[in-house]
């Protein structure tokens, strides 16, 4: 069974911890495991068998690879390659996450089309998230149709992951477009949908089709997003300033605002997240 329970090469002796709720199916095309882990939970030195994909969907997956310290988030997934060894754990709100591993026949027809099982390659999309979020719906079925649907999505998945990892191979590669979406990175509290379009030369109606067509979301659902991962930061580094200070920082209009939003996000409010990240 493929999967952080018991499909793992063990290098160091002591025994992993177990995991949350998870599922696991394994069809022609692919084995897939899904997993609800714990607040805490690590996992000591390991290699997985094949290389495979792992995809956030909920809270923050943490690992040492290669002597780096990784971290993927809601909608971003990473390439751990076979025999990889590396450590594992999870943020202070514990984590979701999908281990997706190809069998040979869908791991060559991938490599082929773009994506490095060596590379630990790294990639975010907001349409990864939706596709995990649907794919850990299926793994829930029980139809004549369940193992179609979960091939299907895991199809999806990897092509959405290769076309991240690519831009060039769909409409990102404008340059215009890679620069929008690196001011809203580097400065989330700084932008509107207009000024935006001004500083790229486009209108804001050209801006905004463009940017969800090439990245799967809206301007400001992108924003949204990045101006809450900037107010999780300012609650786990900062603990000295207030929530009212942290939503002025992180571009919120006042903390009310803030709550509500990172509530929907991480499923905590400000303070419960501070409070599980600085214990």
């Amino acid at each position: 069974m493929p999967s952080w329970d018991h499909a793992l090469t063990a290098n160091d002796a002591s025994p992993p911890q177990r995991c949350g709720r998870s599922a696991h199916v394994r069809t022609d095309l692919v084995h897939v495991s899904a997993f609800v882990l714990p607040v805490g939970f690590t996992l000591p030195r390991h290699a997985h068998a094949e290389a495979a994909v792992a995809l956030a969907t909920r809270g923050t997956w943490a690992a040492t690879l290669g002597g780096r310290d990784v971290r993927l988030e809601p909608g971003q997934a990473r390439v751990l390659p076979q025999g990889d060894p590396h450590r594992e754990g999870v943020g202070a709100l514990g984590a979701e996450c999908l281990l997706i591993e190809p069998t040979d026949v869908l791991r060559e027809r991938a490599e082929r089309s773009g994506i490095d099982w060596d590379s630990r390659a790294q990639a975010v999309d907001s349409r990864l998230r939706s596709l995990g979020d649907r794919l850990r719906t299926e793994l829930a079925s029980c139809d004549r149709f369940r193992t179609l649907a979960i091939e299907a999505h895991c199809l999806d998945l990897l092509a959405c992951f290769g076309r991240a990892l690519h831009p060039r191979a769909g409409p990102a590669s404008q340059p215009w477009l890679r620069k929008a979406r690196q001011a809203l990175e580097d400065a989330p509290t700084d932008w509107t949908v207009g000024k935006l379009a001004v500083e790229c030369g486009v209108t804001p109606e050209h801006l905004s089709r463009s940017f969800r067509r090439a990245y799967g979301d809206t301007v400001a659902g992108y924003l949204r997003a990045m101006r809450l991962r900037k107010a999780a930061e300012l609650l786990r580094n900062e603990p000295q300033l207030s929530i009212s200070i942290v939503a002025h920082r992180s571009g919120f209009s006042d903390q009310s605002h803030l709550a509500r939003l990172f509530r929907q996000r991480f499923g905590v409010t400000p303070s419960e997240f501070r409070r599980h990240s600085t214990h």
